[in-house]
């Protein structure tokens, strides 16, 4: 039964989005009281273990093939993570999730630019839509510059790199290759980083520590799973229902009902996103 599930990426991506939802509930609940390269010192060493020890029973070896690109991808996704954490300090679970996940509308841009993939009127259409879902998100004012909204929406760039250098890598690695050596760079950067501003962690700060790191690894692991088993275009749009938990998270642990404005912005870009997807065949 459990393997026939494994094998199921239609049940392996909406519980990703669930795992990946308690990570960054976790992350929130620590708050800016704890130095965020401790946070991400707990969340990919967590991950380096576990993933090591399934490519030693996978027989997956370590050398890499193509280390440059794996560098890159392992980078781009540190960076990716930083800005998620960041902003999951001042903003909401669902607006953090939304503008996370905005890397299909950079994808497509991104491909325009280094690829010369130009992109249709109907394409087009939905990225200046996305963009306007995000201007009512962030509500930008002359007097008023949202930066945590800003530095979320980065985190869904970096997102973006991540993904196209997935693509490119996978031609040359396995999926937990890439994953190892994503995990094990943050690992080694947030390693001194974390020991300079050490926090001795306290009751439940050890359990929300442990739990970024365990559900972000399951998380990690059912993704990259479901999306090696389905076309992006099928499985992709199963993701964004981690908004949906991100959202009912806020409401449980926080109080926080979304205003109409976070609504009518989240659902123009889940929309525009999922389109992006399905039209430009993401990787």
């Amino acid at each position: 039964m459990l393997k026939k599930l494994y094998n199921n990426g239609y049940f392996l991506i909406p519980f990703a989005a669930i795992f990946y939802t308690s990570m960054s509930t976790s992350v929130k609940f620590l708050g800016d009281q704890f130095p965020l390269p401790e946070i991400i010192f707990f969340r990919t060493f967590t991950s380096v273990v576990i993933i090591a020890i399934l490519m030693l029973l996978n027989n997956v070896p370590f050398k890499a093939q193509n280390l440059p690109l794996l560098l890159a991808r392992s980078i781009s996704g540190l960076f990716g993570m930083i800005g998620g954490f960041y902003a999951l300090r001042t903003l909401s679970l669902g607006d953090t999730a939304v503008l996370t996940n905005t890397f299909p509308i950079f994808v497509a841009v991104l491909s325009y630019i280094f690829f010369d993939d130009k992109p249709s009127k109907a394409l087009t259409i939905y990225i200046f839509l996305a963009l306007v879902g995000i201007g009512i998100i962030l509500k930008p004012q002359f007097n008023f510059f949202n930066y945590a909204g800003f530095i979320a929406l980065m985190a869904g760039f970096f997102s973006a790199l991540v993904v196209i250098a997935i693509h490119q890598s996978s031609k040359t690695e396995p999926a937990l290759r890439i994953a190892f050596y994503f995990m094990l760079t943050c690992t080694l950067i947030a390693t001194p980083l974390s020991a300079l501003h050490w926090k001795q962690p306290q009751g439940m700060e050890w359990f929300h520590l442990l739990n970024s790191g365990v559900c972000g690894s399951i998380g990690q692991i059912f993704m990259t799973r479901g999306y090696g088993l389905h076309k992006s275009t099928k499985i992709a749009p199963l993701s964004y229902i981690g908004i949906i938990f991100s959202f009912i998270s806020d409401m449980i642990f926080w109080n926080a009902i979304p205003n109409l404005w976070s609504l009518a912005g989240s659902l123009i870009i889940v929309f525009c996103c999922i389109k992006i997807v399905q039209m430009e065949k993401l990787p």
